[in-house]
């Protein structure tokens, strides 16, 4: 048997000196390193050695052994632990497809057709996490020389950039291999702390014309060219996530998303200073591409900065979602000076007002949610905005639906009501979800945004939904007195066209409350007044006040 056929056998794995040292080791090259055989105690052993790696293997034993004197710099830059290399089988695995020889001294195994290897790579490449994902496609690699492609196939699906290295190898990598680029779906740039960033700008022309998710991380858009920004623009993205940009000015933001016709937008700020940006952007989003946009900021003057300057242009209704990551919904900030503290003697209110940059962040979302489209004023720009952190939230949403007046009227059967050509009213319903923790008051800082909000036009339903984790706090704060601030709320001026409040509260599975569906008339007593609770029937048969058992 020749060397390099027993090379072919027993080290199915090729290393390249490029894909060492940078952190796309997604293809592997022939090692052109010739062979040598010498006896050693009997037994045959082979030789191969490169100026990255040596590897070791034994014709009656067949494992390899990758030696280097720094072998744990190789397998890091890699991210090949020892483990996948010791974990490998003693023997020659069966499941290959190499031919077998009378010189071949291996013990015999059962053969696999090689459809269903490829069908074990493919379950393998389509299950978990990518993480893991990638480490059994990276075995799966060492099994045999027929593996190498189906699963280098796999693998190319989640392309990793990080330095000009990376953009270099992965360039050379293209040019021998170019059908990897229509396999790309998700590609990251992940520049880190990098002063040369003027590679980045060459990605574009590395990537398809589509992908699924495209990701910027730590891009510094000030030195980055204007026209550098535009070549993104010849991209289609599904999916574009912004984190930690570096800017100086809005416009430069939106100069790079403007050109992407990305259906979600991803926006999440690492600035932890929150500093003021200058100047405004608008973002032109083309007919029936843009779908939501989500923002993750640390601060409420980030989200005002944002709201405040940013234009989003659109000829169809889209979503917005924005999350506040720092628990400032729930926790003492002293940069913000703004606390959710109660007072546990008297269970009342005790936000009476909001801060200034809360007002500003909820005005904010008042004037937005009212704003038209930029081709009719008949048609609303968001079908949802939502603004919450953590388990708490406030969402407001638009159903494209008639109005319970005029269906009342068309049943009725009057026909000068309406007209079979009238567009359908888009009504709004405010969702307020929040939790009950000692320490907290977010039902009455939920009242001082129902006061900003209680002015929008064509809001028809209200519900709110109360979580409590700790049932000790059940008979301190689940009463009128503490619900007085929210009642108040609901029974304003600007609520008039509101024609159904509801109140879910829950308190888990051993909850002392005797009926969690029988608490509106009690808590709010005033919205309950005006008719606008509907009685709710309960469907807990459990419940004892309302499914009594039945005496035998």
């Amino acid at each position: 048997m020749s060397a390099r056929r027993y090379f072919a056998k027993c080290v199915p794995i090729r290393w390249a000196k490029d894909a060492v040292e940078t952190s796309l080791e997604r293809t592997l090259v022939t090692l052109d390193a010739e062979l040598s055989s010498e006896k050693h105690g009997g037994k045959r052993k082979r030789w191969s050695y490169s100026c990255d790696v040596i590897a070791l293997g034994d014709e009656r034993r067949g494992p390899v052994n990758l030696v280097k004197q720094d072998c744990s710099t190789v397998l890091a830059s890699t991210r090949i632990s020892l483990s996948d290399v010791d974990s490998l089988p003693s023997h020659r695995p069966a499941l290959h497809t190499f031919p077998r020889s009378d010189e071949d001294p291996l013990p015999g195994g059962p053969r696999l057709p090689p459809e269903v290897c490829e069908m074990v790579i493919e379950a393998l490449g389509r299950s978990g996490d990518w993480d893991r994902r990638r480490q059994t496609l990276l075995a799966c690699m060492l099994v045999c020389r027929d593996w190498v492609p189906k699963s280098r196939f796999y693998l190319t699906d989640i392309v990793i950039f990080r330095s000009r290295n990376s953009f270099e190898a992965f360039s050379r990598m293209m040019k021998r291999s170019p059908e990897i680029r229509e396999r790309m779906t998700d590609v990251r740039i992940l520049v880190g702390d990098a002063e040369d960033q003027s590679w980045v700008s060459c990605v574009p022309t590395l990537l398809p014309p589509q992908l699924k998710s495209l990701l910027l991380d730590g891009i510094n858009l000030t030195t980055l060219h204007p026209t550098a920004t535009s070549r993104f623009g010849t991209v289609q993205v599904r999916h574009l996530k912004l984190r930690s940009l570096k800017f100086t000015r809005n416009s430069q933001v939106t100069r790079l998303v403007h050109p992407a016709s990305a259906c979600v937008i991803e926006w999440s700020d690492g600035d932890a200073d929150h500093v003021p940006r200058g100047g405004g952007g608008h973002i032109l989003a083309k007919p029936k591409i843009l779908e939501e946009i989500k923002l993750e900021e640390f601060y409420v003057k980030t989200v005002v900065d944002f709201l405040r300057n940013i234009i989003v242009l659109s000829a169809v209704p889209f979503a917005v979602d924005i999350t506040l990551k720092s628990g400032q919904w729930h926790s003492v900030d002293p940069i913000m000076n703004f606390s959710f503290t109660t007072n546990h003697s008297v269970p009342t209110s005790t936000i009476k007002t909001l801060p200034e940059d809360h007002k500003a962040l909820w005005r904010h979302v008042r004037r937005l949610w009212r704003m038209p489209c930029c081709r009719t004023k008949e048609t609303a720009l968001l079908e949802n905005l939502g603004l919450g952190g953590g388990p708490n939230g406030i969402t407001l949403s638009r159903k494209l639906q008639t109005s319970s007046r005029s269906a009342s009227s068309s049943e009725s059967g009057d026909s000068s009501s309406g007209s079979e050509n009238e567009p359908a009213i888009p009504l709004t319903t405010l969702d307020v979800v929040g939790v009950f923790v000692e320490g907290t008051d977010f039902l009455g800082y939920a009242s001082c945004v129902l006061h900003i909000l209680s002015h929008l036009e064509s809001l028809e339903e209200i519900t709110i939904d109360l979580d409590i984790y700790n049932k000790r706090i059940v008979d301190q704060f689940v009463n009128a007195t503490y619900f007085k601030c929210l009642d108040d709320a609901l029974s304003l001026p600007g609520f008039k066209t509101v024609l159904k409040v509801t109140l879910e509260l829950s308190a888990g599975c051993s909850s002392p409350i005797p009926c969690e569906h029988d608490q509106s008339k009690r808590l709010l007593p005033l919205t309950y007044a005006r008719g606008v609770i509907p009685p709710k029937r309960c469907e807990n048969k459990g419940c004892e006040k309302h499914h009594p058992p039945r005496r035998r």
